[in-house]
């Protein structure tokens, strides 16, 4: 089962272009449709998005982000929204941050769609 990730506070430019963050701040993003009472992890990488890794672990679901690296877990809301908080550090000014989410439950489980979100890489010139 798919579900919805949303960087919550991302400076939004048109819907088909990346998020893009301020380096040294920090972004919330939203899991939507877990089912509730389950254990989410979120996953993050700086290698993007491609067919990445299937693990048994999690019922042998499949990431659709290159060489992910477990980041942060919680428990999803009786409402199936889980909220994770990401500080973005300053050394990653100009990079691309690519996010999943997903529970180790099996075929019940759920994988979410990829976020990727841009760094800014001028964040003081951009605030003129």
């Amino acid at each position: 089962m798919f579900v919805a990730l949303t960087a919550l506070a991302a400076l939004a430019a048109p819907p088909t272009d990346l998020a893009v963050v301020e380096p040294g701040t920090t972004q919330m993003l939203m899991v939507e449709g877990a089912p509730a009472g389950t254990e989410v992890f979120l996953f993050v990488t700086l290698h993007g998005e491609g067919a990445g890794p299937c693990l048994g672990e999690f019922g042998g679901a499949c990431f659709d982000i290159l060489h992910p690296g477990r980041f942060e877990r919680a428990v999803a809301a009786p409402d199936g929204t889980v909220t994770f908080s990401i500080d973005v550090p300053e050394r990653l000014a100009g990079r691309q941050l690519s996010m999943q989410a997903m529970t180790p439950r099996g075929a019940e489980g759920f994988v979410s769609q990829p976020l990727t979100i841009a760094v800014d890489a001028l964040p003081a010139l951009a605030a003129r």
